[in-house]
């Protein structure tokens, strides 16, 4: 992060693009299917997570993605 910008932690859901056309495929759900994570369409079940980034900026490199405490079901909240 550039010197004199500050650090804003930014809390939200991550929604799922087309890169070929950027129709909109879902959300990362807050529950495990079979152990793994899948893309659903209700915003509602959608995992909430955190990241750091300048305040106002617009991209930010190397940051840090993190689950809410109990947001996927058995299992710790965790970095991705």
């Amino acid at each position: 992060m550039p010197s004199g910008v500050s650090p804003t932690t930014y809390r939200g859901i991550i929604e799922v693009r087309n890169a070929n056309n950027d129709d909109v495929l879902g959300y990362i759900s807050k529950n495990l299917f079979g152990g793994s994570q899948y893309i659903i369409d209700i915003f509602d079940s959608a995992v909430i997570v955190n990241f750091v980034a300048g305040e106002g900026a617009a991209t930010s490199t190397q940051i840090e993605i993190t689950t809410e405490v109990n947001q996927i079901k058995n299992q710790p909240a965790s970095a991705w």
